[in-house]
């Protein structure tokens, strides 16, 4: 069908064009809100500023599309083909983006909060910028995508002129130990193997950032959020993490020996294998946790253990 005849059916009520082949359509700044697109062909069309919300186009083929400021709030995108889209600036709030080919998209200044990305390929992808706030990102292939590349140096500067927001920066072994960044946002940022040793991140908000086999002894991480974050490997030997966040956070075989983690939540964390000798966790919340094969000899355990999984828990007999 050509784009007249879609805008002409949405106007007159119709929703659903399933399997439609719109192939190189002009769609720039339509409103289709709510329309089933799943299945549909619209591979290098034109939807620059479109409003798409809550659109369904789960399995659609929309590679090499414009998608520049195109609105996708809670649409369904899994499985759909994104691969050499433009994506720049566009609205994806809460969209569902499973198992997506979004390979070769540029996704520079977009906005992914929490979206949800679970096994999607975004190899090569260039996500300079992206806010991938609460994204779940999951078994995402990664390889090869560009992300908002910065020294540890210019990240620094940028904070102590102000700014906080680096959300996605790719700071990979980069040295900030003992840096203060109250408040930061490096959502979704790349930090593995970085080293901050004794930093300030009270009330930053990491959340499904990469921080895996990072150094984060002796770091202040209280009200931090670290939800959905890669922690494996990561060492948090005496870090201060009070009333932290780290809900669905994958910590294992983290080394937590000596940490404060009173008030923390921990909720669907995996801790399996996880290191939490002498760690303090008075009123944690570790309810739907994986903490088999941790290690809580000489922990301070006064937790909500609800549905945790315990199996093989060295130094713990459960009541």
């Amino acid at each position: 069908m050509t784009a007249q005849e879609l805008l002409a059916a949405y106007a007159a009520g119709q929703r659903d064009f399933k399997g439609a082949d719109l192939r190189g359509a002009k769609l720039f700044r339509a409103e289709l809100i709510g329309v089933d697109l799943s299945g549909a062909d619209l591979s290098g069309a034109d939807l620059k500023q479109t409003q798409l919300d809550k659109a369904n186009l789960s399995g659609a083929n929309l590679s090499g599309a414009n998608l520049h400021c195109t609105f996708f709030n809670e649409a369904n995108l899994s499985g759909a083909n994104l691969s050499g889209a433009n994506l720049t600036d566009a609205h994806l709030k809460d969209a569902n983006l499973t198992k997506a080919g979004l390979s070769q998209t540029n996704l520079a200044y977009t906005y992914l909060y929490g979206t949800n990305l679970l096994e999607a390929d975004l190899s090569g992808a260039d996500l300079s910028n992206a806010d991938l706030s609460n994204a779940d990102l999951y078994e995402v292939e990664l390889s090869d995508a560009k992300f908002f590349l910065m020294t540890a140096e210019e990240l620094l500067a940028a904070y102590a002129a102000g700014q906080i927001g680096f959300q996605g920066a790719d700071l990979r072994g980069a040295d900030l130990s003992g840096a203060i960044l109250i408040r930061v946002n490096l959502s979704g940022a790349l930090l593995f193997r970085a080293n901050l040793k004794g930093a300030d991140l009270r009330e930053a908000n990491l959340s499904s950032a990469n921080l895996r086999e990072a150094d984060l002894s002796d770091a202040y991480l209280s009200y931090a959020d670290l939800s959905e974050a890669g922690l494996g490997r990561v060492n948090l030997t005496d870090a201060i993490l009070r009333d932290v966040n780290l809900r669905g956070a994958d910590l294992r075989d983290a080394n937590l020996r000596d940490a404060s983690l009173n008030h923390a939540d921990l909720s669907g964390a995996n801790l399996s294998s996880a290191n939490l000798r002498e760690a303090y966790l008075s009123d944690a919340n570790l309810s739907y946790a994986d903490l088999s094969g941790a290690d809580l000899t000489g922990a301070f355990l006064k937790a909500d253990l609800t549905d945790a999984i315990l199996t093989n828990v060295i130094g713990y007999t459960p009541q």
